[in-house]
């Protein structure tokens, strides 16, 4: 019975693959005669959209990246730096959920050409927000030349309490948004869930005081 039913996947996948007369898109193949494909867009560099007309299974791989969307060709590495060591205590284990950039945090920093803040989600079991400085960033594989942050504000809990032991396995976003309309203030928005959803997300905003977070659940 399993060979039948192996057998009968195999003239599946066959007949599929015989139906549908898919382009290549091997430059040194050439499509179909009925195919048409449209250049790559200079301007910003993307993928070429192709169509096959006419052919028993038409498709069509559409250009669908917004003209807003920033070009990868303006992203420009320009080093790294070191976490601090007093982040409250939480740590960075097992961190990178969230990060936020801030234009009008670390005010009293050094002029280096580096302004602003990040606020950075740290050891996933907690989940909580810290603050931190942005120091220079050096091109460098040796971790000892690197620079270090500062801490500006330590770990909190943004969220009122809503990160418990409950979730498995639990995620967090967060972003910076200055005052919106009906606000006096800019505020750091979240989202929080877990790994294989089985209860509605939740999502809301605190303030950028740390010590104060002043969470509104939405």
């Amino acid at each position: 019975m399993k060979k039948q039913v192996l057998g009968l996947g195999l003239w599946v996948v066959l007949g599929l693959m015989l139906a549908c007369r898919l382009p290549f898109l091997n430059e040194n193949v050439p499509l179909a005669e009925d195919a048409q494909e449209v250049g790559m867009d200079e301007g910003n560099g993307l993928a070429p959209s192709v169509s096959t007309p006419g052919t028993d299974c038409p498709i069509t791989i559409e250009n669908v990246t917004p003209p807003q969307a920033l070009d990868p060709k303006s992203l420009h590495y320009v080093g790294a730096f070191r976490l601090p060591d007093d982040s409250g205590g939480l740590g960075w284990d097992y961190s990178g959920n969230g990060m936020t950039y801030t234009p009008q945090g670390d005010p009293h920093g050094e002029e280096d050409g580096f302004p602003g803040s990040l606020f950075v989600v740290g050891q996933d079991h907690q989940l909580q927000v810290a603050e931190i400085s942005i120091p220079v960033p050096v091109v460098s594989k040796n971790l000892a030349e690197l620079n270090s942050a500062r801490t500006l504000q330590p770990f909190a809990d943004i969220t009122g309490g809503s990160i418990t032991e409950d979730l498995s396995l639990s995620v967090m976003g967060i972003e910076y948004l200055p005052a919106q309309i009906g606000m006096d203030s800019a505020n750091l928005y979240f989202s929080i869930g877990q790994h294989f959803q089985v209860f509605d997300p939740s999502h809301g905003w605190a303030s950028l005081d740390l010590s104060v977070p002043n969470p509104v659940d939405l």
